[in-house]
């Protein structure tokens, strides 16, 4: 396949068209962030404390884990029913917001590229059906990680860093795929592999400036909660502006990937359109694969007739009387 890549934009170019998506549609998002990040905050709102301490307890245990500081098996006694269950709602109600927050995104690049005005009426209508397939094919990212994770821990601790960035980078774009597409599982992780096949490098270091720009600016705000809720002892409940606030600036990231998203997708579409193909034409073999071998062993047309025709013949070239000429 052929991948032109000359008509990609500039990284610049695509943070300043960005922002300008952002605050031509600042509407949108506040009440985007709000449908997102307004069940997260009540849940980390009521959720005993203790819960959340033990789930800082593994973290710190973690970092000492990858750091050589500890033990596997001192990392294992920080694994306590508290930090479980906070990590695994935690993980559940992400699981759920994120990729709507995701969609959104993708949605509102599309219809700005299309120099239209984003509603949320559409919005679902579009969404909704891909929602679901969304939410499994971000469970399935996770499983392979935790699957890698669970067996390289006894490896070299460095595997446990360089496979998981490897595989983000390479599958940096399958929720998108998957808000744009409809396509989701393995084909959405395909496609995503092919948008960043032969550019992981330059896909590499945006997304490691903006992971290392979005984790500081999440723990600056979480600093700032902390903070206001210990030091200043507000009520968690006034703490929403800030935690709102926070995550509207912090919404300007999902619309940055969409946008890069497009702009890579439009530098290979002839190149994806060929890819589709193959997947589909995969696919159909697969399942005429499996067809076949449910209706196992496959009859094969006229076996009976042309056995009995056989038998026949052997019959009649066995009753054939003698040559008697040969004899004279």
């Amino acid at each position: 396949m052929n991948f032109n890549d000359n008509n990609t934009k500039s990284f610049s170019a695509i943070l300043s068209e960005s922002w300008h998506i952002y605050f031509k549609s600042l509407g949108f998002v506040v009440v985007l962030v709000l449908l997102t990040f307004v069940p997260v905050f009540v849940f980390r709102m009521f959720l005993p404390e203790h819960y959340y301490l033990a789930y800082q307890d593994f973290v710190y245990a973690m970092q000492s884990f990858l750091n050589g500081q500890i033990e596997a098996s001192q990392l294992a006694l920080s694994v306590t029913d508290g930090a479980f269950i906070y990590a695994a709602l935690h993980f559940g109600i992400a699981l759920v917001f994120f990729p709507l927050l995701v969609a959104g995104a993708v949605y509102l690049v599309a219809t700005r590229l299309e120099d239209q005005a984003p509603s949320f009426d559409t919005m679902f209508s579009l969404v909704f059906p891909k929602f679901p397939k969304m939410i499994i094919t971000t469970a399935l990212v996770v499983a392979i990680l935790f699957f890698l994770s669970s067996l390289l821990i006894g490896f070299w601790s460095g595997l446990l860093l360089i496979i998981p960035i490897y595989l983000g980078i390479t599958y940096t774009f399958f929720l998108q795929v998957t808000a744009d597409t409809g396509h989701w599982g393995l084909r959405a992780l395909s496609i995503s592999r092919f948008l960043v096949r032969r550019r992981w490098f330059k896909t590499f270091l945006p997304c490691l400036i903006m992971g290392v720009l979005y984790l500081g600016a999440s723990a600056a705000l979480e600093v700032v909660l902390t903070t206001a809720t210990t030091s200043f002892s507000l009520d968690p409940l006034f703490t929403m502006p800030i935690f709102i606030l926070g995550h509207i600036l912090l919404a300007i990231f999902p619309i940055i990937f969409a946008l890069w998203y497009f702009d890579i997708k439009q530098a290979r579409q002839a190149s994806l359109k060929q890819l589709e193909k193959v997947l589909f034409d995969t696919l159909n073999e697969a399942m005429e694969r499996v067809k076949s071998q449910r209706s196992w062993p496959p009859k094969k047309p006229h076996e009976g007739q042309s056995s009995h025709e056989d038998s026949e013949n052997a019959t009649q070239k066995n009753d054939k009387p003698p040559d008697d000429t040969k004899n004279t």
